[in-house]
């Protein structure tokens, strides 16, 4: 009785020291952000991935918004806090800046200024340019547009 006690103690201590080593590992880090070049993610900086990367691809971070400018996603393994917010405010500024170009590009065209056989498809295919106006302009490329599929 008294061994299967001393048995199933040393196991509890056991089980609960890994536990417990596991949850001081996860949350004892001193709260850098280190991203790896080339795989474009960042971690804490008590990662495995982090220890095993060479150190001409470690990049301090200084900022969730500043990995979410870079593109830097968060690490699966050691799951440092999520850039989503960030991520989400810069597609929405990357959005408005190609809305801009292509009014832009729009007010070129309607100017009559030469452009890009490209341009005047992408602007068809966004919606900036009606169907009508894309045949309008269409005898002015420089480039046939034969070779581009377009949308019915």
């Amino acid at each position: 009785m008294k061994k299967m006690f001393i048995i199933g103690s040393t196991v509890i201590l056991l089980i609960g020291s890994v536990i417990g080593f596991r949850l001081y590992k996860y949350y004892n880090y001193s709260g850098e952000l280190i991203g790896i070049r080339g795989t474009y993610t960042y971690h804490r900086d008590n990662c495995a991935f982090v220890k095993k990367a060479s150190a001409d691809k470690l990049i301090f971070i200084d900022s969730l918004k500043e990995a979410a400018e870079h593109e830097y996603r968060s690490c699966k393994s050691c799951n440092p806090p999520a850039n989503d917010k960030y991520v989400a405010e810069i597609e929405k500024q990357k959005q408005l800046v190609e809305k801009e170009r292509l009014s832009k590009v729009r007010q070129d065209l309607l100017d009559g200024k030469s452009l890009k056989a490209a341009d005047v498809i992408e602007l068809y295919e966004k919606g900036f340019i009606t169907k009508e106006e894309y045949d309008k302009y269409e005898s002015k490329f420089s480039v046939t547009t034969s070779r581009y599929s377009l949308p019915e």
